[in-house]
């Protein structure tokens, strides 16, 4: 196969990947989603702000999406799971379904939505109209791991050097096909344990007259 099918649980016992979407309690009681199994852990925020997790073998990235100016997070709808709306590009870039959570409006004009992989979580930033925003922000909170950025590959290693998540590589694609890697990364320290990861859409490609809505922005999260 090109990618896991199966994963050694905690009693090394092999199991095959589940990467369903299931409601799990959080030790305060509260209500999140979860992937049903996997050798590493992803947990959805079910409402308020965004809060996507990430953990593996004790180590972990935690983002949310932020407001730069202003310092606060964007308010958002509840969760919605296993399907995606009004979103005809994204049919054409993934199956959707039960391993999909979506977070609407989450930035002006912008919904988030997010479909597990058996290596990867897969995130799809989808502008519905020109008044969308180019730039988007996302604080980062580190456990056991830091970024580093070297010859195009951004990824969170451990303090063994070894690579536990990494950013994939950026691009857009309109309702019509039209695709451009006119995109960036751009990386703010916030304190030893936290970096605001910022994604940076070409204006131009996104103010053309020529662009069909929606459009879609692929920043994939790969786990090693």
């Amino acid at each position: 196969y090109s990618e896991d099918k199966y994963y050694y649980d905690s009693e090394n016992a092999l199991q095959r990947i589940d990467n369903s979407v299931v409601a799990a309690q959080t030790a305060s009681g509260k209500t999140q989603y979860k992937n049903a199994a996997n050798i590493f852990d992803v947990t959805f925020s079910s409402s308020g702000v965004p809060q996507i997790g990430i953990s593996k073998q004790g180590k972990s990235i935690t983002f949310s999406p932020i407001n730069v100016s202003s310092g606060k997070n964007d308010k958002i709808n509840t969760a919605a799971i296993g399907k995606v709306e009004n979103c005809a590009a994204l049919d054409r870039l993934t199956q959707t379904g039960s391993n999909t959570v979506s977070y609407k409006n989450a930035f002006a004009e912008t919904d988030l939505v997010y479909v597990l992989e058996n290596n990867a979580l897969k995130e799809y930033i989808i502008l519905s109209s020109a008044d969308a925003p180019n730039t988007f922000h996302f604080l980062f909170d580190l456990d056991g791991v830091t970024l580093q950025t070297a010859d195009g590959v951004n990824a969170f290693v451990d303090d063994q050097g070894e690579t536990v998540f990494a950013l994939g590589q950026l691009f857009a694609v309109d309702a019509a096909g039209e695709v451009t890697e006119a995109l960036s990364y751009t990386f703010t320290p916030v304190k030893e344990t936290s970096v605001i990861v910022t994604v940076t859409l070409d204006s131009a490609y996104l103010s053309s007259a020529e662009r069909e809505f929606p459009v879609v922005i692929d920043p994939s999260i790969v786990i090693s």
